[in-house]
Formats: structure tokens, sequence, C-alpha cells
């Protein structure tokens, strides 16, 4: 479960993309699904360059959950075609969580988005529940039309430099919220900038329940060297 195949990568990014999407409030900013979706995030990448990206698990229950951990996803970016298409090799986690590694050619996008995604709504459904399929589409939904985007910073190796912070509650409007088990609330967070390699700095899922006695679950994935200012 949630290793990045092709076939996943081009089937999450299919429905989670947006192009469609409504205009920012701010007309000097992207739209938070044109950030996401509609940039070349590995377009400076040269063969060889390696990013490294650390996921940090903390769960309030284990013995629900499983237990929190940090671990770490390796992207390789093996070669460059002459389109500028990156053939890479994604590494998620290491020893015993470690997944199959995947050989990608063809991207233009950053699969470690791909697997924030992914990872977002399968430990939602896990403790509200609900069909996944379901709850993708709302994902995808609200990217479009309630996600805000905002001007942020980004620290990378000494370096500031000018980025994104897009945030959505892509089940806080839904009709089916009250059978979410007070998880509804639940806030998804990305934080980006076209500066950096790989364009993304972090991301952030923060699933809690107004329910008293609900687990709560918090994962961050960060490109090592960068730190999110603000």
């Amino acid at each position: 479960m949630l290793t990045i195949s092709v076939r996943s990568l081009i089937a999450v990014l299919a429905l989670f993309s947006v192009t469609a999407a409504a205009a920012s409030p701010d007309d000097k900013l992207p739209t938070p699904a044109e950030v996401m979706f509609d940039r070349q995030h590995l377009e400076a990448a040269k063969a060889g360059d390696m990013l490294t990206y650390t996921v940090k698990r903390e769960v309030s229950d284990a013995a629900a959950l499983g237990p929190g951990f940090e671990d770490k996803i390796d992207l390789k970016i093996n070669s460059v075609a002459e389109d500028n298409t990156k053939a890479v090799s994604v590494q998620v986690f290491t020893g015993e969580r470690a997944r199959d590694p995947n050989d990608i050619t063809g991207m233009t996008g950053n699969p470690v988005l791909v697997f924030f995604l992914d990872r977002a709504v399968f430990g939602y459904a896990a403790v509200a529940g609900g069909s996944r399929a379901y709850l993708k589409n709302r994902f995808r939904i609200e990217l479009r039309d309630t996600a805000k985007i905002k001007a942020a910073k980004v620290k990378y190796k000494g370096d500031t430099y000018d980025g994104y912070h897009v945030r959505v509650q892509p089940y806080a409007v839904d009709g089916n919220k009250a059978k979410m088990r007070g998880y509804a609330d639940s806030v998804f967070e990305v934080v980006l900038s076209e500066k950096i390699p790989g364009h993304f700095a972090m991301f952030k899922l923060d699933i809690k329940s107004t329910e008293k006695g609900r687990p709560s679950l918090v994962e961050t994935i960060s490109l090592n060297g960068a730190e999110v200012v603000q």
C-alpha cells in the first residue's frame, strides 16, 4: 500500500488535476491547483540529483493507528531526456518499512506530491471512515473551489526564497460531514517555492476530531535542507 507505481501516479494526478480552477482571491497569486499540478516541479533537476524528504508521523493512539515513526523518501534523478522530462527512482522508507523502489520515466511533476495526496486520503479514511474514492473526489473539488493560497517564504540551504502556502479543509463543507466522526475540520497544508529543487518544501496533514476520545494523526513530509519561514 502507498507505493508510487507508474499506474497510480497517472491515476492520482488525473484525479487531482484541476486546471479549470477558480481564480485566486488575490489576482497577484496563482491558484492552488496551478502551483501544485500545472508547474514542472522537476524542470531544473539534473541527472544525478538526489532529493531527500523526511517523513514524521505522530499519533495519539498507537493501538488504533499504528506507531509513530520518522523515516525518509529518496527521489533520485537518473537521466534527463531531450524534452527535459526526467527518469527518476523513488525509494519510500527504509528498513522494515521500505517499499519496493519505483523507476518512473517521462516525469515533469514531483512524485512526492502523489505520495502526500494518497497518504492524506488514506490517513483520513482510516479514522473518519468512508470510501477513499469519495474522499479523493471531495479533496479534488475543494482544492479547486475552497483551498486558500498565500505568499510564504522558504529558506533552503541558507538562502530565502518567495513561495506559497496552500491550505485546504476538504471535508469542512461536505454534505456528509456529520458521518465523519468529528474529523471534518481536519487541515491539509502544502508549502512550496519554484526556486527550490522539486518545488515542495513541506506537506502536512493534521487529522483531529472534535469528538472526545478519537485518535489524532499529524504527519509532515519535509525536504531536507528546507525550512518554512512563514
